[in-house]
């Protein structure tokens, strides 16, 4: 399937408490001298028509790094507490005052992931098909996705039941996995200080 750019929103993932970083905000750690948060735009911002920020606790301190980006729509976690399924929740429910039907995902911790992630997981659904994500080497990556805004009722089915972890709704839900074997360190992610010491030597 070719799903046109104009037919695709973004949402940039950024909750998480960075709890081995010692609590900070992981997309706000800078990277030659630029925030994580920053990379993840510009590459969501060139497949997609449209890109919204998700985060959870206050949104104000995410103003001085969003002062040299486009303005954009904040989502906050609704409904909390479910990790990234809130994100995700927050985000095709954001889709519904859309005229978009799919939403591309990916997280504000990962700075190297590929630039055509759109086009690949569209290729990789089938007609009928409404959830793509990344996988490589046989591990899925289900925060790098391609979500149909229809699964929004069956992602608050999930939540109400606790059921939280998404590789699990990922197959609950016949998402499609699509290898990206060549992606080099595109699905690298950042979680530690030694993490974001190898993002900088990668980035050399």
């Amino acid at each position: 399937m070719n799903i046109p750019k104009e037919n695709i929103a973004g949402l940039i993932i950024a909750g998480g408490t960075g709890q081995r970083m010692g609590g900070v905000d992981k997309c706000l750690l800078t990277l030659q001298g630029k925030p994580l948060l920053h990379y993840c735009h510009q590459r969501l911002a060139s497949q997609v028509d449209t890109l919204a920020l998700n985060a959870n606790g206050s949104l104000n301190r995410f103003s001085h790094a969003l002062a040299d980006l486009p303005l954009m729509p904040m989502l906050p976690d609704s409904p909390p507490s479910a990790g990234p399924l809130s994100g995700i929740i927050a985000g095709l429910t954001w889709l519904q005052s859309l005229p978009h039907c799919w939403l591309l995902t990916a997280p504000a911790d990962s700075p190297f992931f590929p630039d055509d992630l759109a086009a690949r997981l569209s290729a990789g659904l089938g007609m009928k098909s409404t959830l793509a994500v990344a996988s490589e080497q046989g591990q899925m990556h289900p925060l790098f996705g391609l979500w149909h805004k229809s699964l929004l009722p069956a992602l608050q089915e999930a939540y109400r039941d606790d059921q939280h972890k998404l590789q699990h709704l990922v197959r609950e839900l016949g998402g499609i996995q699509v290898d990206i074997a060549d992606a080099g360190h595109g699905f690298f992610n950042i979680n530690t200080a030694e993490d974001l010491a190898r993002a900088k030597a990668l980035m050399h």
